[in-house]
């Protein structure tokens, strides 16, 4: 069980299911988001290696909340499976980027999109629900909550590197300017999630 710092909480059965399927969402789009990347040709070989990977983490991660889903007569669990507040439209600027991920601004600004914004605030979520998780009651949740966080932080560090590299390395094309590691090509991206994403930069709120 995480180190706590504030009081355990035991989630309402509706209120958890909406929670796990949020996860879900984020996870299973973020899944189809670097494995079209990968598929599409990102021009970089150690960032196609890393959206492969990623691809399965997430797709791993996003089976692990379907099975937090509650199975009940009558009642579809994919239901609760709904995209966080304005969250479509933010994944709707990253499928943009990753339509051009054979240009290196565009990779670069996407593999920031994912790992430098998204990811994190979806780790603030997962952080903030180990917090107030029961010890008792949200077990299976907690070890999840650990697993799916533990992968999403290493590919976030991974991703740095990458970015951190792409951005040093010399153009690889006469005349390509590459993007400086961490930018987007505006500022409407971040400030999209932070427009939508509940409070405390998360991306599903407990």
């Amino acid at each position: 069980m995480a180190t706590r710092s504030e009081p355990a909480v035991a989630l309402a059965h509706e209120q958890a299911a909406a929670v796990h399927g949020a996860y879900r969402w984020v996870e299973h789009r973020l899944f189809a988001l670097a494995g079209a990347w990968a598929a599409r040709g990102a021009n970089d070989p150690g960032a196609r290696l890393l959206l492969d990977e990623a691809s399965l983490q997430h797709a791993w991660h996003a089976r692990l909340w379907a099975d937090r889903l509650p199975v009940l007569d009558g009642v579809d669990p994919d239901r609760f499976t709904v995209a966080p507040a304005g969250c479509d439209a933010l994944f709707a600027e990253l499928a943009d980027l990753g339509d051009r991920s054979g240009d290196a601004p565009a990779l670069v600004a996407g593999l920031s999109g994912l790992y430098d914004v998204v990811v994190p605030a979806l780790l603030t979520s997962y952080g903030h629900h180990r917090r107030i998780a029961t010890e008792v009651t949200d077990r299976p949740t907690e070890r999840a909550l650990g697993l799916a966080a533990s992968d999403d932080a290493a590919l976030c560090a991974a991703a740095r590197r990458l970015l951190d590299d792409l951005a040093a390395a010399p153009s690889s094309l006469p005349g390509e300017r590459r993007a400086p590691s961490g930018s987007f090509p505006s500022s409407r991206l971040g400030a999209r999630l932070g427009a939508h994403r509940p409070a405390e930069s998360r991306l599903a709120g407990v």
